[in-house]
């Protein structure tokens, strides 16, 4: 008997909850407020740890056949059995701190543009029209891009990479990726100058390297109509 009470109880409690909901046009939608936004951070690595030095288990990236590299394959080069661009000894690591995404809303001149430029922006290329509201003329049209929501995105921080290509070399056959058997053309380094460590037999310093640093700053904002 307990249990059929607290059954009708949750029944009759969850249809007043119910008739309590009402659907949200558009419009009312774009009012609702939330929290402030979220900041990401990104790192991406390759065959590297967080102090940016080659891992020790791929013997630090150095020396023939080693696994560190990367190879691109071309279909319409076959001398040889196969021909690849071969970056070897390969490592890096880049980091965004502090990507701030945030809503918001269009306001002023919403593509940055000129306004005569602006008003193009949002015409059909083949009836002439304005895309965001066909009431609107074409001097009017970007008028109809303020007070969208959108998505923004701030960044004030540096970019920090780090890359390390020891050699790039063009080999022949069909497993070309795995060879060490043409000379090297060329190397790359990003890099902050400044490095402290052990310094290896081949002049590379695996003590703590130092990231270029990429200073950008500023916002943009995503929308769609």
């Amino acid at each position: 008997m307990k249990a059929l009470i607290l059954l009708c109880m949750q029944l009759i409690s969850s249809a007043t909850l119910a008739a309590g909901l009402q659907s949200l046009d558009d419009a009312t939608m774009s009012n609702v407020t939330g929290q402030a936004g979220i900041a990401v951070d990104l790192e991406l690595r390759i065959n590297t740890d967080e102090n940016f030095n080659p891992l020790s288990n791929l013997d630090y990236c150095d020396g023939p056949s080693n696994d560190c590299r990367m190879a691109f394959n071309f279909h319409n080069r076959n001398s040889g059995g196969g021909e690849w661009i071969v970056w070897k000894d390969l490592y890096g690591t880049l980091k965004i701190n502090d990507l701030r995404i945030d809503a918001g809303q269009t306001s002023g001149n919403p593509s940055g543009f000129q306004d005569d430029i602006a008003n193009n922006r949002f015409i059909s290329g083949t009836g002439g029209g304005c895309l965001l509201d066909e009431n609107l003329t074409a001097e009017d049209c970007y008028q109809g891009a303020l007070g969208i929501p959108m998505l923004s995105l701030t960044f004030n921080e540096d970019i920090e990479l780090f890359l390390n290509i020891g050699a790039v070399a063009v080999e022949y056959g069909p497993e070309g990726y795995l060879q060490d058997a043409q000379s090297a053309a060329l190397g790359l380094r990003i890099a902050d100058t400044g490095t402290d460590g052990t310094i290896s037999d081949n002049g590379f310093s695996y003590g703590n390297i130092h990231p270029a640093t990429i200073k950008i700053g500023g916002s943009m904002g995503l929308y769609g109509f």
